[in-house]
């Protein structure tokens, strides 16, 4: 059958009004356009629908039984079209967001407290991931984007993803409160390469230490990492590496906006130069795919987000 919402929505206006004249003032129709509209709908559906008088018009005894299936059909695409609507003015909608730790907690979390106060109807759903594996989730549809660090290896990324820098955060030593290097103001690479370190192992050997080399040179770098009687542990979880430093065992080194998990801790944070390094916090998302309008609209409530947070 070939039946359409116009053919349903006439039948049942006649119907109700059992009158083709007033429902035709309902509809703005002609009474000559309704009449064929309901009798194309009676030919699609085999049988009379309305049996016709020279007063009144009345439902048929199988047009009373289609009445009721036409009446539920009309509720449901009315709802589908509030749903529509309410998804299209952000009144309702699912933002899956994929994040690394240190990205989610001292990041993600905030703005999707912030977010959802303002637009409630918005379910935000955070997906933490591994720096390693943060696109397997994007490239197969579990997350609408990811955020997280660019210190990625090129095998990791390809041609069906997107990227956006969003925010660009200097490299800072945390330490107790206590501890010497929290004495000044900044702290140099030689100082930080003298004292116990907790080591993330992300990018410090791949990235970090490279650059640094550079600055320093390479002898200087490997004496410090290999000679010096400091200790080295190397972890792999942001977390691990401030509660080490807060038990005591060294400092570590993070990029700056991580600075509300760190004060969770009791840390402080210094700047780290000579060289003066920087961390990207990206947001990939996959290439040539659009966003539903609650996905987009998390996006760009993130990056006023940050540019708020900068700011402040």
């Amino acid at each position: 059958m070939n039946i359409s919402i116009k053919q349903l929505r006439a039948f049942v206006t006649v119907a109700d009004s059992q009158s083709f004249t007033k429902a035709a003032n309902t509809l703005f129709f002609t009474q000559s356009a309704l009449s064929v509209l309901v009798k194309e709908l009676e030919d699609e559906v085999g049988f009379r629908l309305l049996d016709r008088t020279t007063r009144q018009v009345v439902l048929s005894d199988s047009g009373r039984d289609f009445y009721q299936l036409a009446q539920k059909l009309l509720d449901e695409f009315q709802a589908v079209i509030r749903d529509t609507s309410d998804i299209a003015m952000l009144r309702r909608g699912v933002v899956r967001v994929g994040a690394t730790e240190a990205v989610a907690s001292s990041l993600v979390v905030p703005a999707i407290a912030a977010y959802e106060r303002s637009q409630p109807g918005i379910n935000v759903r955070l997906v933490d991931t591994l720096v390693s594996s943060m696109f397997n989730a994007l490239r197969s549809g579990e997350v609408d984007f990811v955020i997280g660090p660019d210190s990625i290896q090129d095998s990791q990324f390809d041609s069906a993803l997107h990227m956006e820098p969003l925010l660009t955060s200097p490299f800072l030593v945390w330490s107790l409160p206590s501890h010497p290097l929290a004495s000044g103001k900044r702290v140099t690479w030689q100082q930080l390469l003298r004292n116990d370190l907790i080591i993330p192992t992300m990018d410090f050997t791949t990235q970090l230490i490279p650059l640094v080399q550079q600055h320093l040179g390479n002898e200087v770098v490997d004496r410090a990492l290999t000679v010096t009687t400091a200790t080295r542990r190397r972890v792999t979880n942001i977390t691990t590496a401030l509660s080490m430093v807060k038990a005591g065992l060294g400092v570590t080194i993070a990029a700056e906006y991580i600075s509300p998990l760190a004060s969770a801790f009791g840390l402080e944070g210094r700047p780290l130069v000579k060289p003066s390094l920087k961390r990207m916090v990206t947001l990939y998302s996959r290439q040539g795919r659009s966003l539903s309008p609650a996905a987009e609209a998390f996006a760009e409530f993130f990056r006023s987000f940050l540019k708020d947070r900068k700011n402040a």
